[in-house]
């Protein structure tokens, strides 16, 4: 079922109904948190043999900022730490 429709009246042609969902927010990925994600963990892996980041959501008391725009999430910074 939809998450929002109008109906809008479209002059030569009639009444019309527009619907659709609404994007939902993305929720930070950390365990117990659940605030609003605007950033994702950009440390480099390697999925199916290419270079990839992470990309685990993360909310801006979660992140860890290891240079301009690079992020990391906690377990990835522990482990930048070490190397």
């Amino acid at each position: 079922m939809p998450r929002w429709s109008q109906r809008v009246d479209v002059p030569g042609i009639g009444v019309v109904h527009l619907c659709g969902s609404r994007p939902r927010a993305r929720r930070c990925s950390t365990a117990g948190c659940r605030r609003t994600a605007t950033y994702q963990c950009d440390y480099p892996v390697t999925r199916a043999g290419k270079a990839a980041t992470c990309d685990r959501w993360l909310c801006q008391c979660c992140r860890t900022s290891v240079a301009p725009d690079r992020d990391f999430c906690l377990p990835h910074a522990r482990s930048w730490d070490i190397e």
